[in-house]
C-alpha cells in the first residue's frame, strides 16, 4: 500500500502538468480505474480459484507497478487509460482479498478491533505515504518519486513471494472451554462486584513436571489474550505435587464471556495440559472476590 500510494497522490499532476489533459479527458481516465474495480469484483472468486492467492497478488502488484511507470514515462493519455484500468482492478483485489482472509480468522469478540486497527493502518499509511512521496518529488521529480515507487513495490513482491501468507485453519473457530462449563454456573449466580482471582490446582507427577513447565506459559499467553492479569503459575510447597495456577478477571461478566473467546487450538492447547494431571481429569477450580475492608 506505501508504494501504492505514490500513484494517487502523483496522478493530478501527471494529468495537469505532464499530460496538460482537459476535465472531460482527466475524468475518462478516473473512469477506467471505476471499470477496473467492476471488472475486479465481478471475476475475483474465480481468479482465486485458479491462480490462488499468492499467485494472484503477485500479478495485480505487478499491474500496480506497470501503471507506475507508464504514468512516469508515458506521453499518450490513452496508454494511461488501459493502466488505470489494470490499477482499478488491481486495486479493489488486493483490498478486497486482504479483508476477505482476515476476518474469518478473527474472534468475533475482537473482530470490531481488528477492523478499526486495520483502516487506521489503510488509511494512515496511504496518507504519510502520499506526503513522503509528495516531499520526494518536490526535490527530484515526478518521474523519479514514480520510478521509486516502483521499485520499492517489486522488492516488496519478492519478499512476500519468499515468505507466503500462513495456511491459516479456518476451522479454528470459537469454541467452549471445559473449565467453564461446570461449576462457576452455581457460584455466580449471585451478584458479585469487583475483580476475581480464579485459582486452578494441577496435580502433577514428577515425571510430567517439567513438560508441564515448559507448556504452561503457553496457557498464559491463552489466559491474557482473553482478558486475563495478573497471570502466575505457584508449587504448592507442602504438596509438591499442585501447581498453582491464578489469574485474575476484571468481572463476573468478564470470566463469563471468556468462554466466547476460545477457539478450537485453544481449547486443545488446555485438554493437552489436562492430559499431563495425574488424574486427566478437569482440574479443581477455586473463585474469590476482593473484599471491603471497614
Amino acid at each position: 500500500m506505501f508504494p501504492a500510494s505514490a500513484m494517487w497522490s502523483m496522478w493530478p499532476v501527471i494529468g495537469k502538468h505532464k499530460l496538460e489533459l482537459a476535465s472531460t479527458q482527466y475524468g475518462l481516465v478516473v473512469a477506467f480505474v471505476g471499470i477496473g474495480a467492476i471488472v475486479a469484483a465481478t471475476f475475483i472468486k474465480s481468479l482465486k480459484t485458479h491462480l490462488g492467492i499468492e499467485k494472484l497478488f503477485v500479478v495485480c502488484s505487478l499491474f500496480l507497478v506497470t501503471n507506475m511507470l507508464t504514468m512516469a514515462f508515458t506521453s499518450n493519455w490513452i496508454y494511461l487509460c488501459l493502466t488505470m484500468l489494470l490499477a482499478g482492478f488491481s486495486w479493489v483485489t488486493l483490498l478486497s482479498t486482504i479483508q476477505a482472509n482476515l476476518l474469518p480468522v478473527t474472534p468475533d469478540w475482537v473482530k470490531s478491533r481488528v477492523i478499526a486497527l486495520y483502516s487506521l493502518m489503510f488509511f494512515g499509511i496511504i496518507s504519510v505515504g502520499s506526503f513522503l512521496w509528495g516531499l520526494l518529488a518536490e526535490y527530484t521529480t515526478v518521474e523519479v518519486t514514480l520510478c521509486g515507487a516502483g521499485a520499492l513495490a517489486v522488492i516488496f513482491i519478492v519478499v512476500g513471494y519468499l515468505n507466503p501468507f500462513p495456511v491459516l485453519n479456518t476451522e479454528d473457530t470459537i469454541t467452549t472451554l471445559v473449565d467453564f462449563k461446570s461449576s462457576f454456573a452455581n457460584i455466580f449466580s449471585v451478584e458479585i462486584d469487583g475483580p476475581i482471582m480464579i485459582s486452578i490446582d494441577y496435580r502433577i507427577s514428577e515425571e510430567q513436571k517439567q513438560a508441564f513447565l515448559d507448556e504452561i506459559e503457553e496457557l498464559g499467553n491463552i489466559r491474557r489474550k482473553n482478558g486475563a492479569y495478573l497471570w502466575t503459575i505457584l508449587q504448592d510447597l507442602e504438596n509438591p505435587l499442585i501447581q498453582k495456577e491464578q489469574f485474575m478477571v476484571s468481572s463476573k461478566e468478564e470470566y463469563e464471556q471468556q468462554k466466547d473467546r476460545m477457539t478450537t487450538a485453544d481449547t486443545e492447547f488446555y485438554a493437552k495440559i489436562v492430559s499431563m494431571t495425574v488424574e486427566q481429569t478437569e482440574p479443581s477450580h477455586r473463585y474469590f472476590k476482593t473484599q471491603e475492608i471497614m
